[in-house]
């Protein structure tokens, strides 16, 4: 798997996860957050801590498909401290999901897991939903 994007999205998108991927309890993988990919332009990061979940989307390049699930707070804090554009992400999945994190000539390495045992996220479908920005939402929530 290989897909590279913005920072400043990931790092958005990273944020929201955070908030609950963070609350892992005793299951390591709680702690995680699933990346996959979509189609060619976006990949879904995922959380969960079994009471609540969120999935975002995220444009990005993709080079090569795949999922991992990756330790949301490492690589939010790897990428939040970078003061390039770009990041790249290479992940091996025959090689314990070795990743290798790229921003401009810094690389990371750390290890993900699996995402056949991440939990499913329910799915909703909702009749009358609208569609508002993630900038617009984090403003209203950050007013109340």
């Amino acid at each position: 798997m290989k897909f590279s994007g913005k920072r400043e999205k990931f790092v958005n998108a990273l944020v929201l996860i955070s908030n609950v991927a963070g609350n892992k309890g005793n299951i390591d993988l709680l702690g995680n957050t699933k990346i996959e990919t979509f189609d060619d332009k976006n990949i879904f990061l995922s959380a969960t801590d079994l009471t609540s979940g969120i999935k975002i989307s995220v444009l990005a390049k993709i080079i090569e498909k795949g999922a991992v699930t990756l330790p949301a707070q490492k690589i939010f804090e790897i990428i939040k401290e970078q003061k390039c554009e770009d990041i790249v992400f290479d992940i091996d999945e025959n090689d314990s999901f070795k990743t290798k994190i790229t921003a401009k000539k810094t690389n990371y390495i750390t290890h993900g897991l699996s995402e056949k045992n991440f939990p499913i996220i329910p799915q909703f479908t909702f009749k009358n939903s609208i569609k508002i920005s993630i900038n617009n939402l984090k403003e209203m929530i950050n007013a109340t």
